[in-house]
């Protein structure tokens, strides 16, 4: 639950900084496409999530939300690692 969560940042994100590089990226941009993210779960376990965000704006250009969408590609993830491992042992 979110409620459980007091520092999404450091209690979700595996790489602190990443959420960093996201929220710049939102502010600058409007959109974030495609970000590979790794993050928490509840058991504490890691889990690969596909970004996509974008900034919704009223008639001010204020900020009022972010929407988007999750993917999650941790399975993805893990075939690329033993390929990569794969490729490697039999260089």
């Amino acid at each position: 639950m979110l409620a459980e969560v007091s520092n999404m940042t450091h209690q979700l994100f595996v790489d602190p900084g990443r959420m960093d590089e996201l929220t710049r990226a939102l502010n600058e941009n409007g959109v974030v496409r495609s970000a590979e993210v790794e993050v928490y779960r509840r058991d504490r376990a890691k889990k690969w999530l596909l970004v996509n965000l974008r900034a919704v704006r009223d008639e001010d250009g204020n900020v009022r939300l972010h929407e988007g969408t999750v993917e999650d590609i941790t399975d993805r993830k893990v075939a690329e690692e033993r390929a990569s491992t794969w490729l490697t042992m039999t260089l």
